[in-house]
């Protein structure tokens, strides 16, 4: 990390996005020509920390932090039998003593402090993301240690993308088709089936683009179905290497909801998912937390039965299939005038209109009090950003664990 110390007047630069005020001392961190944080995996990270001083403060040091980390927590249980499940991984943490008093006790003066930081970001590392028992999150630091009080400090996050380009993955290309029977009740009472069927045009997609899909349901059985939703769910596995322990939290990122159909109906439907803005499909890059996709159609039955379903898995990259512009993007999508200078736009496809990065819909939590031994700070609300090709619609998300008896 490149460090230079300097006092300055107030930046009153509009890029200026990240402040915090605090009794007699105040925050800020800017990322240089780059307000919205975006960086791709192998690009430098750089801005300003500055911290403003109103009065005297005790003070032992300052630091600046950036770090790039994994982190995964949940809690099984109640009471005494509780259990807290825990791991992370660290992928680069620089830490810099901006001051440094050698552990004596100093005063910090009245003033204005400026730091610049300067990180490469390694192309090992994953791309964001914040989920209800875990999270990948990039962030910058800033810290005043105090003698006798809790530090100060100040925490800003910055989205990191990985790189993901479907046009290898020449096999995802063709369609997929699944079929699922449901049959009710067991022995002489056991229904005639209900059939789930769900076709999708390939495997694999971009941000942006159209999911297209056709369903089948055929209800030959007594039971009456209150509800069928055709869902795209993010499926994040969550994991513990020292207890071998897993979590999965499922969210429906894309949706679309249908009415009752009574028993002895058949219902088909030929219809489109828009693909938000979302991370890529993840395996093997982080160790604790894995991240896949699927496209389900699932049947609300009534009664105390398991909603039957069927999921195709499905692969969310980054960078689109050469060829598929015009047969998978809306035509109004294709003429959008997208903001493209948060951040520098890494090789994609010419025949695509260069993509737009938008903050994730499906973002449940974003701090957790846990996270860092600093006791007085605060951290900035952060939601990742991701590519997006088009016009973003109005996204109704769900997180699915709880409501969908599968």
């Amino acid at each position: 990390m490149l460090l230079s110390v300097s006092f300055l007047r107030p930046n009153k630069n509009k890029d200026i996005i990240h402040f915090q005020e605090k009794m007699g001392i105040r925050f800020e961190i800017l990322f240089e020509e780059n307000p919205n944080g975006m960086y791709f995996t192998g690009q430098i990270v750089k801005g300003r920390a500055i911290v403003y001083v109103d009065e005297q403060i005790p003070f032992k040091g300052i630091q600046l932090r950036v770090r790039g980390y994994a982190k995964v927590r949940w809690d099984e249980g109640s009471g005494k039998s509780s259990d807290v499940h825990f791991d992370q991984e660290k992928y680069f943490d620089s830490v810099t003593e901006c001051i440094d008093t050698k552990g004596l006790e100093q005063t910090l003066s009245p003033g204005i402090y400026a730091y610049d930081f300067q990180c490469v970001i390694p192309s090992e590392c994953p791309s964001s993301f914040e989920g209800l028992y875990g999270r990948i999150r990039y962030d910058t630091k800033i810290i005043v240690v105090r003698p006798r009080a809790f530090n100060k400090s100040y925490s800003m996050g910055f989205t990191v993308l990985k790189i993901f380009d479907l046009n290898p993955l020449t096999i995802l290309r063709i369609p997929a088709k699944l079929e699922e029977f449901k049959h009710f009740c067991c022995g002489p009472c056991k229904s005639r089936p209900l059939v789930i069927s769900l076709e999708i045009q390939r495997q694999s997609f971009v941000p942006g683009e159209l999911i297209e899909f056709k369903a089948k349901l055929v209800n030959n059985s007594s039971t009456t179905v209150e509800q069928v939703r055709v869902t795209l769910n993010l499926v994040a596995l969550y994991s513990v290497r020292t207890r071998i322990k897993t979590k999965t939290e499922k969210i429906a990122i894309a949706k679309k909801k249908y009415g009752a159909f009574n028993k002895n109906t058949l219902f088909e439907f030929n219809e489109k998912l828009q693909v938000p803005p979302t991370p890529p499909t993840c395996i093997g890059l982080c160790p604790i937390i894995k991240l896949t996709y699927e496209v389900a159609v699932t049947a609300g039955v009534k009664g105390a039965h398991l909603n039957p379903f069927v999921a195709i898995p499905v692969t969310i990259g980054n960078i689109p299939y050469v060829g598929n512009a015009k047969d998978l993007f809306e035509p109004n999508l294709m003429a959008s005038n997208l903001n493209n200078d948060i951040a520098p736009i890494p090789p994609t496809n010419e025949e695509f209109p260069p993509p737009s990065y938008e903050e994730a819909t499906f973002v449940l939590t974003t701090y957790d009090p846990k996270d860092s031994n600093v006791s007085d700070k605060t951290v900035e609300k952060f939601i990742p950003r991701y590519h997006f090709h088009g016009n973003m619609p109005h996204i109704d998300t769900e997180n699915t664990n709880e409501d969908i008896k599968e």
